[in-house]
């Protein structure tokens, strides 16, 4: 779900002291969440000079997996989803969405524009002598490196497991970062001595592990417009990439 909504409140409050304080030509709401536009539309509808783009990384409310699990977000926050689509002057999409969206919200489709997820942050390496030792990467194996959740309901791991399960163990390791609850997996295929979970670490370190795997496995998501946007991070290493695709028009190909 959207971990910062209920900061509305506050984040609102701090919006509206900018605007006392300050005149602002445009305002830039981005991010993967929510929880910015409904801060921009506050501020729009405080403000109707403003030029407004709002940009979305993430599916709205209504379409988010996410949403709908917790607490039925996606639901309460469907008037205010099309409150935003009708205030913001622009709405910039990733590739995906705009696919999708410009036919959904047919209404809104003139003011969507296509850009699409950029990575500007350098990753950083692993410091000699470090990769084994601090990283649990074994350089007699082939480390693959998955990062990010496996939902059923969104990216489902068994076909992985089972190809997995093909592979000789003394050859590759498999290091899974994210809350991922796959170790009935792990234990069903007897895979125990091959895949590590690492579970939730900092940003800093997941990148660390991405840009230092010798390969990185993406699994696709049944939704045509759901991007993971580790795919990013992925691409921006240069390294070899797996995609296990769950649909024919799998979002992470186009990339």
């Amino acid at each position: 779900a959207d971990p910062s909504f209920f900061s509305v409140s506050g984040l609102s409050e701090l919006a509206e002291s900018l605007l006392a304080k300050n005149s602002y030509a445009a305002v830039i709401t981005s991010s993967g969440s929510f929880t910015p536009q409904l801060v921009g539309l506050k501020m729009k509808s405080r403000d109707p000079s403003i030029k407004w783009i709002a940009q979305f990384f993430d599916p709205l409310p209504e379409d988010n997996p996410g949403y709908r699990k917790r607490l039925n977000l996606g639901c309460r926050l469907v008037g205010k989803t099309d409150e935003v689509l009708k205030k913001a002057d622009h709405l910039v999409f990733s590739k995906n969405l705009y696919s999708y969206y410009s036919r959904k919200k047919a209404l809104y489709a003139e003011k969507m524009r296509i850009i699409d997820i950029p990575l500007i942050k350098e990753i950083p390496s692993i410091e000699n002598g470090s990769r084994s030792e601090d990283y649990d990467f074994e350089e007699s194996k082939i480390n693959l490196v998955y990062s990010g959740s496996m939902y059923r309901r969104v990216r489902n791991p068994d076909y992985l497991f089972k190809v997995l399960k093909l592979l000789p163990n003394d050859k590759y390791r498999l290091h899974i970062i994210g809350e991922s609850a796959v170790q009935n997996l792990v234990t069903k295929n007897e895979l125990q001595d091959m895949v590590i979970i690492h579970g939730a670490l900092s940003h800093e370190k997941a990148l660390t592990f991405i840009n230092n795997a010798d390969i990185l496995l993406n699994l696709g998501n049944y939704h045509d417009y759901l991007v993971p946007s580790k795919i990013f991070n992925y691409i921006s290493t240069g390294l070899p990439i797996i995609n296990f695709k769950s649909i024919d028009a799998d979002s992470s190909s186009t990339y």
